[in-house]
């Protein structure tokens, strides 16, 4: 079960709680309020499955999905993964930073408007031709927070996110054009309490067109969850929806290309997708 954000016809939309097939619309409830339910996400869950019958309910097929979060910010990490240090040809700025294993992570951060929802197509953005998909686990915040220890750093993370990711490989100046344009992150439907699943053992698929290209795991991970975390509040301000991206672990060299069929899956977190298609405009320039 996760949290989702879903709108009936043309209504606003509104916060549910996605169990399989069915949406439970808890916003009308007094356990949803808008300001605090990122940090409530455990609880919110938790009384919709121990008392269905007291929320009206959707069928899923019946329903928009957006996506589950509306950030300030996204940050983004890079070279997370052990074999982020040894993989050539996957991520030019790591290779170029010449990350070792006593470094942090790169990092970055990402505009909202990266974010495709749920239930609409993935455009591939006309200035680039080279666009591989990959997969990432996000952290999402449900508390201000800032100066955190490592350690319990992850008390200011209520969900867990699955969030596709494409990135260019063109020959394109800088994380513009490489990682931060519009439509680079598709995100699932749900976010699920971060307390429901393992973060350090999570098992990550990518499939096209139904073929699964790769397999990864967060067991290979190279810090703690805590530390990217930490590394990230002792600069910035932490506000609740904000996601943070813990790398790319996929290793998949396919260019996508108009009606292809992208899935990306985190186990016991959730799946996303999409239809891609090739944004179409004779406006602007190629970068």
């Amino acid at each position: 079960m996760g949290l989702v954000r879903f709108s009936v016809d043309s209504e606003k939309p509104r916060y549910g709680v996605l169990d399989e097939g069915t949406v439970l619309d808890v916003s009308q409830s007094d356990i949803c309020d808008d300001t605090h339910i990122l940090d409530r996400i455990e609880s919110v869950i938790s009384i919709a499955s121990t008392e269905p019958d007291e929320f009206d309910a959707y069928n899923s097929e019946s329903v928009r999905f957006h996506q589950p979060v509306e950030p300030s910010k996204i940050l983004r990490l890079e070279g997370c993964y052990e074999h982020d240090l040894t993989d050539q040809g996957f991520d030019r700025f790591v290779e170029t930073d010449g990350l070792n294993e006593n470094e942090w992570p790169g990092a970055f951060a990402a505009p909202p408007t990266t974010i495709v929802p749920p239930d609409s197509d993935l455009e591939l953005p006309q200035f680039a031709e080279q666009i591989r998909p990959g997969l990432e686990v996000g952290f999402v915040i449900g508390t201000d927070a800032k100066y955190l220890n490592p350690g319990d750093a992850m008390d200011a993370v209520s969900g867990i996110l699955a969030v596709a990711t494409l990135t260019v490989f063109d020959d394109l100046p800088g994380l513009f054009g490489y990682k931060s344009f519009d439509s680079a992150l598709p995100v699932a439907r749900q976010v699920v309490p971060r307390g429901e699943v393992p973060v350090e053992d999570l098992s990550l698929s990518l499939s096209v067109n139904g073929e699964e290209l790769d397999r990864q795991s967060t067991a290979s991970w190279r810090f703690e969850p805590g530390e990217f975390v930490a590394s990230m509040a002792n600069g910035i301000s932490l506000r609740p929806g904000d996601v943070i991206l813990t790398g790319n672990p996929m290793r998949v060299d396919r260019t996508l290309a108009d009606g292809d069929r992208l899935s990306v899956s985190i186990d016991g977190v959730g799946t996303r997708t999409s239809k891609v298609v090739r944004e179409s405009t004779d406006v602007g320039i190629r970068i």
